[in-house]
């Protein structure tokens, strides 16, 4: 269940990184990865990494390919971290993938008030805030609820 946990975290932690790249750096890294995984099954049969090129020719790590939008990499990463404190029993990792989804909830907030979604990013941080009450998170839940009030302030 750990390494679940760690996986998921990882893929996360792509896709918040993709979410912060420009359209031509995500297209490099794309590239850099194909070449990875084609070296990978060249040295050891049936071994390579887990990325597919699906028929547009998007290389996807498990099920969403590899993208430079901020808004798609923001929500894949928070489900992947959603589900790594699903399978988190550690107390320590918890509270840094706890940490993680609080950035992800904020920087998804702060891109929709940026790109004039007010509503959107109302809902968002609400959403934020419930998980995060759910959880027991209270500095994540303070930081969404102050952001949530300035944003009709």
């Amino acid at each position: 269940q750990e390494l679940t946990s760690e996986a998921l975290e990882v893929w996360a932690d792509c896709h918040s990184a993709l979410g912060r790249m420009k359209a031509d750096e995500v297209a490099k890294a794309k590239e850099a990865l194909e070449r990875m995984r084609e070296e990978e099954r060249d040295k050891v049969p049936g071994f390579g990494i887990m990325f597919s090129v699906d028929e547009v020719g998007w290389l996807t790590p498990l099920s969403h390919p590899l993208s430079p939008d901020i808004e798609e990499n923001s929500n894949h990463a928070i489900r992947y971290l959603i589900r790594s404190l699903q399978n988190c029993n550690h107390a320590g990792r918890r509270f840094d993938v706890m940490s993680k989804l609080a950035a992800s909830y904020t920087s998804l907030g702060e891109h929709y008030t940026l790109t004039g979604r007010f509503t959107r990013a109302h809902q968002h941080y609400r959403q934020g805030i419930q998980l995060f009450e759910s959880i027991g998170d209270r500095p994540a839940t303070a930081s969404l609820s102050l952001r949530l009030f300035l944003l009709f302030s």
